[in-house]
C-alpha cells in the first residue's frame, strides 16, 4: 500500500512550479522556519518574523497554523530548498495517512476490508490532486486520520497512554489545519451515540481534555492575534445565522459529492449506508457515520464553502463503498464476483488518476535566476499571487547568502490582504508618486507580469512609469500554464512549457496518444493530441507535419523535428495550391508563405532521400486562420522502441498567444541609490501597516533593541 501511494503521488513530483498561489506560501513558510532554527532568534521572535516577510513577502504563518511548516523545514534541511522537497513532504504525510488508514479499518474490521478501502482512498482522483500540490488538505486529513485512530483505541480498547497520543494528535491535526477542528464534534456525536458519557467523567479522561482544550486554547490566541481574519472569513458573524435558513447552505456539501467522488464510489456508498440503517446494524459503523455527520455540521455552518473541503470527507465514503461489495457474498459458481468488482473499480480509478490532467506552470524560476545573477539586491516585483510567491521562492532558494530584498507592488503602491480588493489601501496617486517609490529604494530591476493589475489604478500608474525613458524592457520571460495526460503505454514528462519527454512502456510498440491543455495569456484553454508512433525497426520514416498560421503570414515549418532519426542524403517538396513552399535556409526546414488574403486548409508533400536513396514521403497541412485567438495542432512523433523523445508541442500551435503571459524584466536607466532607509506595507492577514527599517535587511536580521525605533515596528497607515 505504501509502494502504490508512492508511485501515485511522486508522478511529475519533480515538473514544474507551485500551481495553486497557497502552495508557495506553504513552501515559504518551510523555508521561514528552517532560517528561524538557523538564526534562533528566542527573544525577537516577532521583530525576526516582521523583517524575513519584508525581505521575502510571501508568508501564511499567522493565516495557517505551523505545524506543516516545521515539518517540511526538516525535509528542506535534508533535501535542500526546491519544489520537490516541498511536495516531498505532502507525499510523506499521505504515507502516513494510508498507513494509519489502514490499521484503523482493520482495528474496527478485517484486513481484506482494510486493504480494499485504503485502495480506493488512494486512488480516488481528488485525493491525488490535491495531494500532488504543496497544499495542506493532505497533511491535515493524515493527522485526522491518526487522532481517530488513536481515539478508537482509547476509547473502545481502554489503551490509556493512547488517550495521550490522541490529544497530541488531534492538536497536531488542528496545528496543521484549523478545519481539522471538526474531528471535536466528532468524537462528541460517537460517545453520544455508543451511550459512552459516563466514561468522560473518568479523572484521565478529564486530565486528557485539560490538555486538550489547553492547546486548543493556545492555538485559538495564535489565530486570533495572528490570523483573526480567518477566523472572521470563516465563521462570519457570530449573531447572524440567516446563511442556515438558505437550502444553499445545507445542500452544498452533499452537492459537491459528485465532484469529489467517483461515480460508483458514491452510488455504492450512498447504498450501502442505506442498507446498514435499514438492517440496523450501525455498531461498527457508528465512529464513520459520527464522522461524516460531524463534518457535515461543522462545515455546513462555516460561512466560507468550498469543494476543496470535502477531501476530509472522503474515507469513510471509500469504506462504506468496500462494505457494500466487500460484505456481499457475491459469488456465481464459485467465482467471487464481489472480490472482481471491487478489484475492477480499483483499477478504473487508477485508470482515471494516470490520466488526470497535471496542472503546470513554469518562468518564474527563470526570472528568480536571471535577477540573481545581477549584483543589486534589491528587486521589485508586481504581479499575481501565483507569480509573486514563485518568485519570492526560487528568490530565496538561490539566495543562498540571504542579501536579496523582494519588494512587491502590492505591498508598495497598494495594500491589501488574501485578495486584490480586500481591505485595499492605494499608496500612490500619481505617476509622480510612484516614480518616488520606485526610485527610493536603490532598485535597478523591475518585474512585472502582462495583465494582472487587477483594474487597480496603483499598478495601471505602475506601467505608465516603466513605459517611459527612465526605463528600457530588456528581456521577456515566457511563462506557460500547461495541463497534460498520461498516454496508455507510456509516460510524459514536461521538460518546461509545452516541451515533453515521452518514454514508451518497455518493449512496447505501436501507437500511443496523450493530450495536453494551455492556457494563454487571455485565460482561454486550447487543446491538441500527440500521437507517437513507436517502432520495432531502425528503419527512417517521414511522419506528417501539422502547422498553423495568420492569413497573410509566413511560417517556419520544422520538417525533421518529428521524424524518425536518420541519415538523409536529401529532400524534396510540392508546391502547395494556395500558397508557396521555400526552404529556411537549409534542406531541413521549410518556410510556407499564404497567397494574399487566403483562409483556410493548405497542404503540401515533402519526401526525405536516405542513404540507400529510399524515399520517405510525408504530408503537410496548413491551417490559416483569420482571427487573433489561439490555436493547437495535433502532433505527430516516432520513436524505437525503449527509447525517449522529446515533443516540442507548442512550435506548430499559435505561437504568438500559445506562450502564456510573460514576466517583463525592466531595467532603470538612472544611477539608482537608496534614498528611503525604511519600508511600509500590509503584514498578512494581520489588516496592519508596519515599518521595517531597510538598512538592517541587506544583513538579514538586527534585533530591535539595536535596529529599530524606540517603540519597535511601527503600526500605523501609510502617509508618508
Amino acid at each position: 500500500m505504501v509502494l502504490l501511494t508512492l508511485g501515485i503521488l511522486t508522478k511529475g513530483i519533480t515538473q514544474g512550479e507551485f500551481w495553486f498561489p497557497d502552495a508557495s506560501r506553504h513552501a515559504m513558510d518551510g523555508v521561514f522556519v528552517l532560517d528561524l532554527i538557523k538564526d534562533f532568534p528566542v527573544f525577537h521572535l516577532y521583530d525576526y518574523a516582521t523583517q524575513y516577510y519584508t525581505k521575502y513577502p510571501a508568508l501564511g504563518i499567522g493565516y495557517y497554523p505551523p505545524f506543516f511548516a516545521i515539518v517540511e523545514a526538516l525535509f528542506f534541511g535534508l533535501f535542500g530548498i526546491s519544489v520537490f522537497s516541498a511536495r516531498l513532504t505532502v507525499v510523506f504525510f499521505a504515507v502516513i495517512g494510508v498507513i494509519f488508514w489502514f490499521k484503523l479499518i482493520k482495528l474496527v474490521y478485517d484486513e481484506k476490508t482494510a486493504f480494499y478501502s485504503s485502495l480506493l482512498f488512494i486512488s480516488t482522483p481528488f485525493i491525488v490532486k490535491w495531494s500532488r500540490s504543496v497544499m495542506l488538505e493532505m497533511p491535515a486529513l493524515a493527522m485526522v486520520i491518526v487522532s481517530v485512530y488513536f481515539f478508537f483505541n482509547f476509547i473502545e480498547h481502554n489503551k490509556k497512554r493512547h488517550g495521550w497520543y490522541f490529544i497530541l494528535s488531534i492538536a497536531l491535526a488542528i496545528l496543521t489545519k484549523q478545519t481539522a477542528v471538526f474531528l471535536i464534534p466528532v468524537f462528541f456525536l460517537y460517545v453520544i451515540f455508543t451511550k459512552k458519557l459516563k466514561k468522560l467523567s473518568n479523572r484521565k479522561i478529564l486530565l486528557i481534555s485539560i490538555g486538550l482544550l489547553l492547546l486548543l486554547l493556545s492555538l485559538a490566541v495564535f489565530i486570533l492575534k495572528l490570523g483573526g481574519m480567518v477566523f472572521i472569513r470563516s465563521i462570519g458573524s457570530l449573531t447572524d445565522h440567516s446563511r442556515l435558513l438558505t437550502a444553499k447552505q445545507w445542500y452544498f456539501y452533499p452537492g459537491a459529492l459528485v465532484k469529489v467522488l467517483t461515480l460508483p464510489v458514491l452510488i455504492l456508498s450512498v447504498i450501502s449506508i442505506a442498507v446498514l440503517f435499514f438492517k440496523k446494524e450501525l455498531r461498527k459503523s457508528t465512529l464513520f457515520l459520527s464522522w461524516l455527520l460531524g463534518f457535515y455540521i461543522v462545515f455546513t455552518y462555516i460561512v466560507a464553502q468550498e469543494t476543496r473541503y470535502s477531501f476530509f470527507w472522503v474515507p469513510p465514503f471509500t469504506l462504506f463503498a468496500t462494505l457494500a461489495i466487500h460484505k456481499i457474498p457475491w459469488r456465481v459458481k464459485g467465482i467471487p464476483l464481489a472480490s472482481i468488482f471491487i478489484i475492477s473499480l480499483c483499477v478504473y480509478q487508477f485508470y482515471l488518476v494516470v490520466n488526470q490532467k497535471t496542472p503546470f506552470v513554469a518562468g518564474f524560476e527563470e526570472a528568480a535566476r536571471y535577477i540573481s545573477e545581477k549584483p543589486e539586491k534589491t528587486v521589485f516585483f508586481q504581479g499575481s499571487a501565483r507569480g509573486n510567491g514563485n518568485f519570492i521562492f526560487h528568490s530565496r532558494q538561490l539566495d543562498k547568502d540571504r542579501k536579496l530584498v523582494v519588494l512587491r507592488g502590492d505591498k508598495t503602491l497598494a495594500s491589501s490582504a488574501v485578495s486584490p480588493h480586500l481591505l485595499l489601501v492605494e499608496h500612490v496617486n500619481n505617476r509622480e508618486e510612484v516614480y518616488d517609490i520606485l526610485a527610493a529604494y536603490g532598485s535597478k530591476y523591475f518585474l512585472i507580469e502582462e495583465k494582472t493589475d487587477y483594474d487597480i489604478a496603483a499598478f495601471m500608474l505602475l506601467r505608465d512609469v516603466l513605459a517611459s525613458e527612465d526605463f528600457t524592457l530588456i528581456k521577456k520571460i515566457n511563462l506557460a500554464s500547461v495541463s497534460f495526460t498520461q498516454p496508455a503505454n507510456g509516460t510524459v514528462n514536461a521538460m518546461d512549457p509545452g516541451t515533453f519527454i515521452y518514454m514508451p512502456t518497455p518493449d512496447f510498440t505501436g501507437m500511443d496518444v496523450f493530450t495536453y491543455n494551455v492556457t494563454d495569456k487571455d485565460g482561454i484553454v486550447v487543446s491538441a493530441s500527440v500521437i507517437i508512433f513507436v517502432l520495432d525497426h531502425s528503419d527512417p520514416l517521414a511522419l506528417e507535419d501539422r502547422s498553423v498560421t495568420a492569413v497573410n503570414t509566413p511560417v517556419t515549418i520544422y520538417m525533421l523535428q518529428n521524424d524518425r532519426k536518420g541519415s538523409w542524403v536529401g529532400s524534396t517538396f510540392t508546391q502547395p495550391p494556395n500558397g508557396t513552399v521555400s526552404y529556411a535556409g537549409n534542406e531541413r526546414d521549410f518556410i510556407y508563405t499564404p497567397n494574399p488574403n487566403f483562409t483556410g486548409k493548405d497542404s503540401f508533400t515533402y519526401t526525405l532521400i536516405d542513404k540507400h536513396y529510399m524515399p520517405h514521403t510525408a504530408p503537410v497541412t496548413i491551417e490559416v486562420v483569420n482571427h487573433t485567438g489561439s490555436v493547437a495542432m495535433d502532433d505527430i512523433y516516432a520513436t524505437p522502441a525503449n527509447t525517449p523523445v522529446n515533443i516540442y508541442a507548442l512550435d506548430n500551435d499559435r505561437p504568438d498567444l500559445l506562450k502564456g503571459q510573460s514576466i517583463l524584466v525592466y531595467k532603470f536607466n538612472r544611477e539608482t541609490s537608496l534614498k528611503r532607509d525604511f519600508i511600509h506595507m500590509r503584514l498578512p492577514i494581520i489588516g496592519r501597516e508596519i515599518t521595517v527599517p531597510l538598512k538592517t535587511l541587506s544583513d538579514f536580521y538586527t534585533p530591535s533593541n539595536s535596529a529599530l525605533p524606540p517603540h519597535g515596528l511601527a503600526e500605523e497607515p501609510v502617509s508618508d
